[in-house]
């Protein structure tokens, strides 16, 4: 028997319950003496992502990370009959399982996901965050450059479906720098952060830049403290030593007008949270009690998406 699979696209719970799930698999089957002459050498969850994180970014994001803290060996993107099953059919309507518009073939946000996703998974390194509404990916290096790489997404099913902005500014706490090709021991950093907004159903043709600007280094480390984050919507940051200086605008809720705000200031009903990255290789890979933090070896490369 080639692999062990099933389905895992329950919004309300499998994005927490996919590492135990796996776990239960590998215990209950792969490692059990009594399947051993089934030979089972993978595990593969062919259908994730259900349908209210279908079209958003930060969900798809956070079942991608909990898959890569699972050890599985691959996860698959589902795809939908849209509205309850009487709507369009994104399974065979040449929307790639619904990452383009039906009508144009445009990227959608989640299609914008899926390509950042994609750069960085061969560069693995650790992103522990301290708020489990946040999701944290990052690599030290993305497809064809060196450049660092760190995905954070602000994800909550009942705060989807309630329709509940909960915006939160996320604290950057990046170590090891010197580590990093791209970094070295330069000691001015250009720290770049766009905006996957969560569009849904319309086309995206390109990432929204929310600021670009210098941040000193000490010792390999640095913090800084990002614009709020709107529910559904993934900042995607990365890092250059080069010098320049602009300013930063705060990210519009999802098609609305943004205001100018600090990197440290509060916007709204948002409030202060750690999310911290390593940027060193990592070790076995696990979720923490509570699912708060993980700590992961380097994920599976060559993951269906």
């Amino acid at each position: 028997m080639n692999s062990l699979t099933w389905h895992d696209e329950n919004d309300s719970s499998s994005v927490v319950g996919l590492p135990g799930d796996v776990q239960d698999a590998r215990t209950s089957f792969v490692t059990n003496p009594r399947y051993a002459p089934l030979k089972i050498n993978r595990i593969d969850v062919n259908e994730i992502v259900g349908p209210t994180f279908i079209h958003q970014p930060a969900g798809t994001l956070a079942y991608y990370g909990a898959i890569e803290v699972s050890g599985a060996t691959a996860g698959a993107h589902s795809c939908w009959v849209l509205n309850g099953g009487t709507g369009a059919d994104e399974c065979y309507n040449g929307t790639i399982s619904g990452l383009l518009t039906a009508d144009t073939f445009q990227p959608r946000s989640v299609w914008w996901l899926h390509k950042s996703y994609a750069d960085g998974v061969s560069g693995r390194v650790q992103a522990p965050a301290s708020n489990p509404q946040i999701v944290a990916l990052a690599s030290n290096s993305i497809t064809g450059a060196a450049t660092p790489q760190i995905l954070v997404g602000n994800w909550s099913y009942q705060n989807t479906v309630s329709g509940t902005p909960n915006p939160v500014n996320v604290n950057l706490s990046l170590t090891n720098l010197q580590a990093l090709s791209a970094v070295g021991r330069a000691t001015s950093i250009d720290l770049r952060v766009e905006l996957i907004p969560d569009t849904e159903m319309a086309a995206l043709s390109q990432l929204q830049l929310i600021g670009d600007t210098n941040v000193s280094t000490s010792g390999g480390a640095l913090q800084f403290v990002l614009p709020a984050l709107q529910i559904g919507q993934v900042f995607r940051v990365t890092l250059n030593p080069i010098a320049s200086q602009l300013s930063f605008t705060s990210p519009p809720a999802n098609g609305s007008t943004g205001t100018a705000i600090s990197p440290g200031s509060r916007a709204g009903a948002g409030y202060q949270r750690q999310c911290h990255h390593r940027f060193e290789r990592c070790r076995d890979r696990k979720l923490q009690s509570g699912g708060s933090h993980f700590h992961g070896d380097r994920s599976e490369r060559g993951r269906d998406v």
